[in-house]
C-alpha cells in the first residue's frame, strides 16, 4: 500500500484562497446583477479553478493510502466541487473550505502561515505567482469590461477582455524584464 505524502503548507494555503475566491465569485454571481460579459469572465475563471480542483482530486486520490476511504470521507466532496456547470455542485466548495480549515487548524494555522509567508518564500514563489496571475487576469478583465463602454471601443466581449488582460500582463512583464 502506498504511503500518502502530505502536501506543503503553501499548497493548502493556495487551495484555501482558491476556494474562497470561487465562493466569492459564486456569491457575486448570485447576489449581483452583472453584465453578461462580466459574468462570462467570472465563469471562465470558475472553469480554471475547477480544473485545478479536479487536478487536486486526482492527485489526492492517487496518493491516498486507501482510495475507497478517501472517496467516502472527502473525495466525493472534492470531486463534486470540481464540477463547474452544475450550480448545486459549486456549493460543494464550502466543504473544501471546511476541509482546508480543518487541515490548517491541525497544523496550527498561525505557525503555518508565518512559516509559509516569512521563511519559505523562495520555495513557494511559483504558487504565489500562479495565484496572482489568475486573480490579475480576472480582475483586469472585469475592470476593462466595466470601463470600456464607449461604442467605438475594441473590447466588447468577455473573450476580448480576457485576451486583453493576458496580452497586457505578458507585454508589461516582457518590457519590465527588458529594462532590468
Amino acid at each position: 500500500m502506498r504511503e500518502a505524502k502530505s502536501s506543503s503548507p503553501a499548497y493548502h494555503l493556495l487551495m484555501l484562497v482558491l476556494c474562497l475566491f470561487a465562493l466569492g465569485v459564486l456569491a457575486i454571481q448570485t447576489a449581483v446583477k452583472l453584465d453578461p460579459q462580466i459574468r462570462l469572465v467570472l465563469e471562465y475563471a470558475d472553469y480554471a479553478v475547477c480544473m485545478i480542483f479536479f487536478g487536486d482530486f486526482v492527485v489526492s486520490l492517487w496518493r491516498a493510502p486507501s482510495r475507497l476511504r478517501y472517496l467516502a470521507t472527502w473525495g466525493w466532496l472534492d470531486l463534486l466541487s470540481s464540477i463547474p456547470t452544475v450550480s448545486v455542485a459549486r456549493w460543494g466548495r464550502i466543504g473544501r473550505v471546511l476541509r482546508v480549515f480543518r487541515v490548517l487548524r491541525g497544523l496550527r494555522a498561525t505557525k503555518l502561515i508565518s512559516t509559509v509567508i516569512l521563511k519559505k518564500r523562495a520555495q513557494n514563489t511559483f504558487l504565489a505567482a500562479a495565484l496572482l496571475a489568475l486573480l490579475l487576469v480576472v480582475f483586469c478583465s472585469v475592470a476593462v469590461l466595466e470601463f470600456e463602454t464607449a461604442p467605438e471601443s475594441n473590447i466588447k466581449t468577455a473573450e476580448d477582455a480576457v485576451w486583453w488582460a493576458i496580452a497586457t500582463i505578458t507585454t508589461v512583464d516582457a518590457v519590465l524584464a527588458a529594462w532590468s
